[in-house]
């Protein structure tokens, strides 16, 4: 009878323990997801015996032997063999064994009964596969089945570890304290946490505010307290927000007497953004600005700090009514600007690194926090700069003269040309006026063409100096981009920086040849080149015209040029005027009629006794005198 009733409550006990092969279940927050049924997720082996004994034979048991031993004369060996042929092991019972062979599917640990028990071998493996027992080693396992009958017991080890691991919360439950451990996972509502079982924390108990992400969450360790737990469930539901608001108030307490402007706090970089960083002063976010990051250039935040970084800074502003700070980096270092006058005055030489290109010029830092700026006028005496990246690149050492500097507005003016010597002060010296040189044809325009004499120093010729005689020449006639041509100096201006060039003054002008032969008054024979309504136009020499206006052409009054002259005649015409700044020559057939009257009557009044004749008669004498000859 006594065999029959053992034998059922074995089958009870047996039916227990099948339920623990599902102890670990993953908790599920009832806030966050519907409750499971009892049958999803049997009761933990280890809570369905909590009054067992954790080892199959404990010290008294041991004590108890040792007298019957003595009492019937035998062998403490015999009866202990004895005794465990009646001893009964239940499911779910932790006892203490012996690590004796480690096989490829099982472990055999004895547990001091008449047959060993086995464990499989995966639950000693660690992630890469390797075996984390050895033999001779004492473990904690859990029985999960027994029959005197069985060549074996099986037995689990990761059990026996997770009972433990719940008897340790159950009493971290109990007397309100707190677990530590770490996130290990993201899922629907929440977190999961191992604290060496899996525990849910819910997202609206993870941080004190809610946040755009969580991943910043994930493989960090962490304080939890515990909001609910059902163990025989596998439940356990954790809060950090609790913990975070009690210590958010102690730190915010003591943060306020310290908060004062000027006052310098360290605190941990929280987040950083485009325009600034929030720094975490300990119960309070403060707000870096970039601007108040640093007295130099930055390009964005993240170059200067980052995430959870330790950094001191200065409190410029506090409003405790709406709780803002806004914090200095900078402001914990001394100005540089301070010395700027001292170390940068006007006219010294010195080093620095170009940070910035513009249309308008380059930036260049002289130290951390100190800069100043090459105007494009500034960067070469012989080149026209209209893009700085032609010239600098950025990063570029380069040295510099400090032009001006204004400290109240923080600006350095600076010249990269002058720290050498300027061409154009010597040009004049090195190409004299009337000298002729070689250059190389860099630009033709409408204007004339653009011939390079130095490197960086064109000089024009003008559309008007291609060829004599011709005031508006065609420059592609003369000359192509590229053809290196021989040019004359005709002038050199320093101060606006312009050379004029000469192609038809490689050869003789002819201008001045005809002003050595004529002078004003002086008769000229000539063709007719050109008949205009203002007058006719002759060819005196080779490029050299001269006009006789229609006044000067002594033709009757309202009478046309082109009806008397046309293009090759002959007309003798008088010298009137000639200007040898533009060039011209002005004629007369009028004014030669009348000079040349004037001469016949001087001629024949010199020759001739004229007596009481009178002037109209002496002037009729002379004219015909003058014919005659």
């Amino acid at each position: 009878m006594k065999q029959t009733e053992a034998t059922a409550e074995q089958k009870q006990d047996a039916t227990v323990v099948e339920g623990t092969r599902e102890a670990e279940a993953a908790p599920v927050a009832e806030e966050q997801q519907p409750p499971v049924a009892e049958e999803q997720q049997p009761p933990a082996a280890e809570a369905a015996a909590p009054a067992l004994k954790s080892d199959h034979i404990s010290e008294q048991d041991d004590d108890d032997v040792e007298e019957e031993a003595a009492e019937e004369g035998k062998s403490f060996e015999e009866l202990l063999e004895e005794y465990d042929q009646f001893r009964e092991y239940r499911p779910g019972e932790i006892v203490t064994g012996t690590v004796v062979n480690i096989g490829e599917q099982d472990v055999v640990v004895d547990i001091g009964a008449r047959v060993e028990g086995t464990v499989p071998s995966t639950e000693f493996q660690d992630e890469e596969g390797n075996l984390k027992t050895k033999e001779g080693e004492r473990i904690k396992v859990m029985v999960l089945r027994f029959n005197p009958e069985a060549q074996h017991i099986p037995l689990s080890h990761e059990r026996a570890r997770i009972a433990h691991v719940w008897d340790d919360i159950e009493e971290v439950a109990t007397k309100e304290k707190t677990l530590k451990g770490v996130i290990i996972e993201k899922v629907k509502g929440g977190f999961i946490v191992d604290v060496g079982v899996r525990a849910f924390l819910p997202t609206s108990q993870a941080t004190l505010k809610p946040q755009k992400d969580y991943q910043d969450l994930l493989g960090k360790r962490f304080d939890f307290s515990i909001l609910k737990i059902q163990r025989r469930r596998g439940n356990l539901i954790l809060s950090r927000k609790d913990l975070l608001q009690a210590e958010f108030e102690t730190k915010r307490t003591g943060l306020f007497d310290k908060l004062q402007e000027g006052a310098v706090l360290t605190g941990s970089v929280k987040n950083v953004t485009d325009y600034g960083a929030f720094i975490d002063l300990g119960g309070l976010d403060g707000l870096l600005h970039i601007s108040d990051m640093s007295w130099g250039r930055i390009n964005h935040p993240k170059d200067l700090v980052t995430v959870d970084q330790e950094i001191e800074v200065k409190v410029l502003r506090f409003d405790p009514d709406k709780e803002k700070v806004s914090l200095g980096l900078k402001q914990c270092m001394p100005d540089p600007w301070l010395s700027v006058s001292e170390n940068y005055p006007p006219g010294k030489s010195v080093k620095g690194t170009v940070l910035n290109l513009t249309s308008y010029g380059a930036f260049v830092e002289l130290e951390p926090g100190v800069e100043g700026m090459i105007h494009v006028s500034e960067m070469s005496w012989t080149k026209k700069v209209r893009n700085p990246g032609q010239v600098l690149q950025k990063g570029q050492e380069v040295s510099v003269k400090v032009l001006d500097l204004d400290s109240d507005k923080r600006r350095v003016s600076l010249s990269l040309k002058q720290t050498e010597d300027n061409p154009w002060e010597s040009l004049a010296e090195r190409f004299p006026v009337g000298s002729k040189v070689k250059g190389k044809v860099r630009n033709i325009t409408e204007f004339g063409a653009f011939v390079e004499i130095e490197d960086g120093i064109d000089g024009l010729v003008h559309v008007s100096d291609f060829k004599w005689g011709e005031r508006t020449a065609d420059p592609n006639e003369y000359v192509k981009k590229g053809e290196e041509v021989e040019v004359v100096i005709l002038a050199v201006d320093t101060e606006s920086k312009k050379v004029s060039l000469g192609m038809k003054q490689m050869g003789n002008d002819p201008w001045l040849d005809f002003t050595k032969t004529y002078r004003e008054g002086d008769y000229i024979t000539a063709s007719v080149t050109k008949v205009t309504d203002f007058g006719v136009f002759l060819q005196l020499a080779e490029h050299v015209e001269g006009l006789v206006r229609n006044n000067e052409l002594d033709i009757p009054r309202g009478a046309k040029a082109n009806d008397h002259y046309n293009e090759g005649d002959e007309v003798q015409v008088i010298v009137t005027r000639i200007s040898h700044r533009e060039r011209k020559v002005d004629l007369s057939v009028r004014r030669l009629r009348q000079d040349q009257e004037r001469r016949a009557i001087a001629e024949y009044t010199k020759s001739n006794d004229t007596g009481g004749a009178t002037m109209g008669d002496v002037m009729a004498e002379g004219l015909r005198h003058l014919i005659n000859k």
